[in-house]
């Protein structure tokens, strides 16, 4: 049979069922109320480790008698009532203290570094450990959970439209012959209104003229960028498909720039 007395607090069969101080960890009749609430609140933690364990409802009592001692030793009259009950019954034989064990050393650890952290608080009514939750909510939470992360999976996202090698093939051929064709297009200066621009001034054909090329190379460039993003997806290529590719897309988009506008 479990003892969750021996195996959790470390309190042999022989001193079943221990008193308060002997739950708490403490020496018999401890009157400082310091040591009382950081023995109890110790405990709580360690024995709060075991709520989510096989053993529920033995550490939920065993929590519940930790509470029960925090709030009669820290109460001056019940603990003096208590202490006189104790005596009365004529244990006069002091029980040995409980060796920390590693685990309740780094809990103490722990719970100094934090009531040194956390200032002053003035002392009112002990505080009492709150109850675990129910387990059959988070059984119901759980379940709620699954069923809803499967009607999120069951819902398969639209499927892309794939292009075939000839198409992409075939889509930066006609771009390339697009680009090459308006770039080959020679300039018509016998009209009379050109004639007339260029007898009022050449700067500004000149310039609306540069300003169409590098409109021209940006969207081509990004016609070449939607061919590589259609390709990526298509062969399924990630991080850009590797080294070859990414130095292809920046090649063609390096000579379509250099073709349109004439940078060198």
């Amino acid at each position: 049979m479990f003892d969750p007395y021996h195996k959790w607090l470390g309190i042999p069969p022989e001193d079943q069922p221990p008193n308060q101080y002997r739950l708490l960890g403490i020496r018999r009749f401890e009157n400082d109320p310091d040591v009382i609430e950081a023995a109890a609140d110790q405990r709580t933690i360690h024995l709060r480790n075991y709520q989510a364990g096989q053993h529920v409802e033995l550490s939920q009592r065993l929590l519940n008698e930790v509470a029960a001692a925090r709030v009669c030793l820290l109460d001056a009259g019940n603990k003096a009532a208590y202490d006189r009950q104790l005596k009365s019954q004529g244990e006069l034989k002091i029980a040995p203290p409980i060796s920390p064990t590693e685990e309740d050393a780094a809990w103490q650890a722990a719970y100094d570094s934090v009531r040194q952290q956390s200032p002053a608080k003035p002392r009112g009514e002990p505080r009492l450990a709150p109850p675990p939750p129910p387990i059959e909510d988070d059984l119901d939470l759980q379940k709620s959970y699954k069923r809803v992360r499967q009607r999120s999976q069951s819902k398969a996202p639209p499927p892309v439209p794939r292009l075939s090698t000839s198409q992409v093939q075939q889509e930066a051929e006609l771009t390339k012959r697009r680009v090459t064709d308006r770039s080959s297009e020679p300039e018509s200066t016998g009209s009379p209104r050109l004639q007339r621009a260029t007898t009022a001034g050449e700067d500004e054909p000149r310039a609306m003229t540069e300003f169409g090329k590098y409109i021209l190379a940006t969207v081509a460039c990004g016609a070449i960028f939607l061919l590589y993003v259609i390709a990526c997806v298509f062969f399924g290529w990630e991080r850009g498909g590797g080294l070859i590719p990414m130095l292809i897309f920046f090649g063609a988009v390096t000579a379509t720039w250099k073709a349109i506008t004439g940078a060198v």
